[in-house]
């Protein structure tokens, strides 16, 4: 078989080996760009067009980081929706890997991205928890102690639009649900119990009519 075989079988391998990786990208970004109004972030995905294509063709700053620590333990759904938050941030935010807790409780770590290779300091985090009745928490990681906040203050401190960060919000807290629900169904409670249907009457009990070959 020649190369010219070899690059056209439709792969982004054989598009990159035909012509070059940085041309690759670029049309990839192109394709971002042009449909960015009409095309979701799930459909780019299913494209088989890499984060960091998306989120500069989304306009993702220069110097903003695309990537996130990889974890093999996350299912592909709970991955897909980080990513998704941090295509709707344009890059400006990054993840850690979720932890479950021991009550259940799935917790993410959200980060301000770094603004370049020259930063000096840690990154804001806010910590995002999802319980096992589905209410979710917001914490600002500090030296001390965690601290309660609302998503304005979070906005704030990730240094995003308030409206940015609660469509990314909506997508963490989905990637939680996916990552809480590969888990170990809860225990039920050993208290509750289904009510047999006499259980069910709040009237004493009647004693039934005889029947009729008993009648007198």
């Amino acid at each position: 078989m020649s190369a010219g075989q070899n690059a056209d079988d439709g792969t982004r391998e054989a598009a990159v080996r035909e012509l070059g990786e940085d041309a690759v990208r670029a049309l990839e970004v192109e394709v971002v760009k042009a449909n960015a109004d009409r095309l979701s972030l799930g459909t780019f995905v299913a494209m088989g067009i890499p984060t960091a294509s998306i989120l500069e063709g989304l306009g993702c700053e220069p110097g903003s980081s695309a990537t996130r620590r990889e974890s093999s333990g996350l299912s592909v759904r709970a991955r897909g929706r980080l990513d998704q938050a941090v295509a709707w941030s344009r890059g400006r935010i990054c993840y850690r890997e979720p932890a479950t807790g021991a009550s259940g409780e799935v917790s993410g770590r959200i980060e301000a991205s770094p603004a370049g290779p020259g930063r000096t300091h840690a990154s804001p985090a806010v910590t995002v928890t999802r319980h096992t009745d589905g209410s979710v928490a917001l914490q600002l990681n500090n030296q001390d102690r965690p601290i309660p906040v609302t998503d304005t203050h979070v906005a704030d401190v990730l240094g995003v639009e308030l409206e940015t960060w609660v469509r990314s919000r909506d997508s963490i807290e989905k990637a939680l649900a996916a990552v809480a629900g590969a888990r170990p169904p809860l225990k039920p409670d050993s208290t509750r119990r289904p009510h047999r249907p006499e259980e069910l009457s709040t009237t004493s009990p009647v004693t039934p009519a005889p029947g009729p070959g008993l009648a007198s």
